[in-house]
């Protein structure tokens, strides 16, 4: 699933993005509330964003309820080091759909995270095609069907498991990169990936066969 955390406190954003990252989960960071914005706005896909009340530039309740305003239903795990009864209501009134507050135990953040994803109404981008490659956005994952499982060409194509880092030596970090593969796969040509599979770093090309 991918998951943006907005968060001010590199550390404890850091400690997030690595505990979801090992839980399979796709990680973006933003550091303050415009900064949230702009992402979403470029690029909604989201599965779920945690996102913390006391940000610079734009507070968490500020972005949360610009989200709702805009149509924006992408569950909201709110963070905060305030306890007040009137603040939790307040971001709960405004359309969040959890709360949870610091310090915390990091297993009670995955089980609200996995709790909101059960629920979904996030949205999700669609997996694109072109011939035989499929690409889908939202959890990095490349299908090329024409390749049976288990041959010697299998080999040398994208796993589960793996993720994908950079397309054509473009970094994987909204959806265009991922368009401007499938319209070189839709001419015949290799897609270069970057991928990280386990604890090693490899280029793999993919080239359609249709």
């Amino acid at each position: 699933m991918r998951i943006l955390v907005v968060e001010d406190e590199r550390k404890v954003a850091s400690f997030i993005r690595q505990g979801l990252h090992e839980e399979g989960h796709t990680v973006e960071l933003a550091g303050d509330g415009a900064a949230a914005l702009e992402l979403i706005e470029a690029d909604p896909a989201y599965d779920l964003i945690v996102l913390d009340v006391m940000l610079p530039r734009r507070d968490g309740l500020d972005v949360l309820k610009t989200l709702r305003v805009r149509g924006v239903t992408t569950p909201v795990l709110m963070l905060t080091a305030r306890d007040a009864v009137t603040d939790k209501v307040a971001g709960l009134d405004l359309g969040a759909d959890d709360y949870l507050t610091k310090p915390f135990a990091f297993e009670e953040l995955l089980a609200r995270v996995r709790a909101l994803l059960r629920r979904g109404g996030g949205q999700r981008a669609p997996v694109l095609r072109v011939a035989d490659l499929s690409l889908d956005p939202a959890t990095r994952g490349v299908v090329v069907s024409s390749v049976a499982p288990g041959s010697a060409a299998d080999e040398a194509q994208i796993r589960r498991g793996d993720v994908i880092l950079e397309v054509n030596r473009t970094p994987v970090k909204d959806t265009g990169a991922y368009t401007k593969a499938l319209r070189a796969a839709g001419k015949g040509k290799s897609v270069l990936f970057l991928v990280r599979r386990g604890d090693n770093t490899i280029f793999l090309a993919v080239k359609p066969t249709s």
